[in-house]
């Protein structure tokens, strides 16, 4: 069910800290704007996930105005809908059980590229050319 409207929407839109430019010579001043889940509303992981799903970029790109410097108006970023069936407890589950999963395939992921790195240094030893190349750490 999508989330929609202001007062029904499952985050805030907020202006940030001014940045400004640490170059004297384009010292300028851009608006900053910061997106905070309501907590009673939506876990801000589930959040930050969902809109970097393909389903939350294409939202956010169906938000996008100009074509050589893309610009979001926060009025439409404000109406991009935030479409869940999950509570907020289910949200912070499913989050928790999908960030516990993806650290642990990560975790894999690093033993093997430390295995496949450890096989090329055994063949570079192997066919003598160890002494020839800078090593990548």
């Amino acid at each position: 069910m999508p989330i929609r409207g202001a007062g029904n929407r499952p985050f805030l839109i907020q202006e940030s800290a001014p940045f400004k430019s640490p170059r004297p010579i384009r010292s300028f001043f851009r608006k900053t704007w910061s997106i905070r889940p309501k907590k009673n509303r939506v876990d801000g992981r589930w959040l930050y996930q969902y809109l970097l799903s393909p389903f939350g970029e294409a939202q956010i790109a169906n938000t996008v105005l100009g074509s050589s410097t893309a610009l979001i108006p926060i009025k439409r970023l404000q109406e991009i809908p935030v479409v869940t069936t999950m509570s907020l407890p289910e949200q912070q589950q499913t989050i928790t059980d999908y960030e516990r999963d993806r650290q642990a395939i990560a975790a894999q992921i690093s033993a093997l590229n430390k295995k496949l790195a450890e096989l090329d240094k055994t063949l570079y030893r192997n066919i003598g050319i160890t002494g020839l190349y800078k090593e990548k750490h």
